[in-house]
C-alpha cells in the first residue's frame, strides 16, 4: 500500500497568505491610531478598526473577483443557487432546461420533480425515506436526522441535466447527481448517467440523499473520505446490485498490486480541492484511477468501520474532526490508529474473495448492448469505448472479457492501457500487456463465466 505524496504549499501562495495577513494588521494598526487620534479610548479604536477593515476587505475581493474567469464562475454559481432557493424558480429552471412540464410528487418535506412520469419520482422519493430510516439506524438517532426540506429534481438526458446545472455547480465533470443548497437542500439527478451499468437510480439518490442528511446532521462539513464513505455505504444497500460477488476483494487486490492504493494518512488528509482536479480531468487515465480509488477505499473503509466498531463510530462521527486533528480523534475513538485500522480492512477485504460467477440473463443482455458493442465497434468514438471499458472493469463480470483482451491487440495505446486496468480489476491480479499474457485465465474460467 502506498500513499500519495502529499501537496506542499506553493512559494507563491505562501508569500501570497503572508502578504494579505500583512496588509491587515498594518491597516488595522493605521485605522486604529487614528481613531485614538480622534479622542477614542484605545481599546474602543481597535474594537471599531478591525471589523471596518475585515469589511472593506470583503467588499475589495467581492470588486475583484469579476475581473477573473473563475471568480466570475464563482460569483455566478452564488448567484444562481441563492435565486433558485425558492421553488417555483427552481423548478421554471428545471423545465426550461428539460423542455417539458413535468410533474411534482411531495411526500411529506421531499418534494420530487421528474421529466418523465414513468415511476422514477416515487422510487426517488421512496429511496429519500429509506435512506432516512437507514441512516438513523446507522447513527443510533432518536430524532430524524433532518427536518430541512429536500428537492428532488430528476432529468432524462444528459444535455438536460447540464444545462440546468449550468453555471451552479462551479465543477460538474460527468457526475451522475449533484447535491447543493443553502436553506433548502437540491438535488439533481441525471438518469442517462445514474442507470448506466453497473449504477442505478435508487443507488444514486440513496449516494446524494446521504450527503444532504449528514450535512445538515452535523456541526461542520465532513471531510471527503468520511462523507462519500458514508454516501457509498448506504447507496450499495439499494438495488439493483449489478457489480459482481467478490468485485471488492479483486479491486483490491489488483489495486495493491499496482501500488494504486491510498494509505491512511493520504485518504484521511484529501482535499476536495484535489479530487475537484481530478473529476475535471476524466479523459485522463491516472486521474480516473484516483477518483475511483478514492470513491471505492472510502466507501469499504466506512463500512468497515461502522459495521466492526459500530459503537466507537457513532461518537467519531458526532465529533466530525476536521483533516487535520482526523488522527488524534481517530485513535481516541477506536483505540487504533487509522493505519492498523486501514490495514486490517485490507486483510479482511482480500483473505477470500468470492469466484467468478456468470451474471443474469438480463445482465449478459445489457453488458452485451450496451458495453460490448460500444467496444468492438469502428464507429464508437475514443470517449464511448474508452466509457464502456472502464464501465465494463467497475462491474467486475468475466462476461465477454474476450472484448477487452482483443483491444489489448489493438494498435491504440491509451484504449490498451484502459483494457488492461479493467482486466486487472475483473481478475484481481496483473499479467502483463499482450493478449497472450490473458488467454490463459480467460480460458482456465469454469464454463459459462465469460461466455456461452
Amino acid at each position: 500500500m502506498s500513499g500519495k505524496p502529499k501537496r506542499r504549499t506553493q512559494p507563491k501562495e505562501a508569500l501570497g497568505g503572508l502578504g494579505i495577513l500583512v496588509v491587515l494588521v498594518g491597516a488595522t494598526v493605521l485605522a486604529g491610531r487614528r481613531l485614538a487620534a480622534w479622542g477614542l479610548p484605545p481599546w474602543a479604536a481597535w474594537l471599531v478598526a478591525l471589523p471596518c477593515v475585515v469589511a472593506a476587505f470583503l467588499l475589495l475581493v467581492i470588486a475583484v473577483l469579476p475581473l477573473t474567469p473563475r471568480g466570475r464562475r464563482v460569483l455566478g454559481a452564488i448567484a444562481q443557487l441563492l435565486l433558485r432557493e425558492r421553488e417555483g424558480a427552481d423548478l421554471a429552471a428545471a423545465r426550461q432546461a428539460a423542455g417539458t412540464q413535468g410533474f411534482v410528487l411531495r411526500v411529506g418535506r421531499v418534494a420530487v420533480w421528474s421529466d418523465r412520469m414513468d415511476g422514477a419520482a416515487r422510487t426517488a422519493a421512496y429511496v429519500a425515506g429509506e435512506v432516512a430510516s437507514r441512516f438513523e439506524e446507522l447513527l443510533a438517532l432518536s430524532a430524524p436526522p433532518c427536518r430541512k426540506p429536500l428537492r428532488i429534481l430528476c432529468f432524462s438526458a444528459e444535455a438536460a441535466f447540464e444545462t440546468y446545472t449550468q453555471g451552479m455547480f462551479v465543477t460538474v465533470g460527468r457526475a451522475r447527481g449533484h447535491y447543493s443548497g443553502f436553506w433548502f437542500a437540491r438535488i439533481a439527478i441525471c438518469r442517462e448517467l445514474a442507470e448506466r451499468l453497473p449504477s442505478s437510480l435508487p443507488a444514486t439518490v440513496a449516494h446524494e440523499v446521504t450527503h444532504f442528511l449528514l450535512r445538515a446532521s452535523v456541526r461542520r462539513r465532513p471531510p471527503v473520505w468520511l462523507d462519500e464513505g458514508l454516501a457509498e455505504t448506504l447507496a450499495r444497500r439499494f438495488g439493483p446490485a449489478h457489480r459482481a460477488p467478490g468485485r471488492l476483494a479483486r479491486w483490491l487486490r489488483a489495486a495493491q498490486a499496482r501500488g494504486g492504493l491510498l494509505s491512511a494518512a493520504g485518504l484521511l488528509a484529501l482535499t476536495r480541492r484535489k479530487l475537484a482536479r481530478r473529476w475535471q480531468n476524466w479523459d485522463d487515465l491516472p486521474s480516473v484511477a484516483f477518483v475511483e480509488t478514492v470513491y471505492t477505499q472510502s466507501g469499504g473503509f466506512v463500512a468497515f468501520l461502522a459495521e466492526t466498531w459500530p459503537e466507537a463510530f457513532r461518537p467519531f462521527l458526532a465529533a466530525l474532526p476536521c483533516r487535520h486533528r482526523a488522527r488524534r480523534v481517530f485513535a481516541r475513538c477506536f483505540g487504533l490508529s487509522p493505519d492498523e485500522a486501514m490495514t486490517q480492512w485490507i486483510d479482511a477485504a482480500t483473505a477470500d474473495p468470492a469466484p467468478l460467477v456468470p451474471p443474469t440473463d438480463d445482465l449478459k443482455l445489457r453488458i452485451e448492448a450496451e458495453l460490448v458493442q460500444p467496444i468492438l465497434s469502428p464507429h464508437a468514438s475514443p470517449d464511448q469505448r474508452r466509457l464502456a471499458i472502464r464501465l465494463m472493469g467497475s462491474l467486475g463480470y468475466a462476461w465477454r472479457a474476450d472484448a477487452l483482451i482483443e483491444i489489448l491487440a489493438g494498435p491504440d495505446e491509451p484504449l490498451r492501457a484502459e483494457a488492461r486496468r479493467a482486466l486487472e480489476c475483473i481478475a484481481g491480479e496483473l499479467r502483463g500487456d499482450a493478449p497472450h499474457d490473458w488467454h490463459p485465465w480467460l480460458t482456465a474460467l469454469p464454463r459459462g463465466v465469460a461466455c456461452d
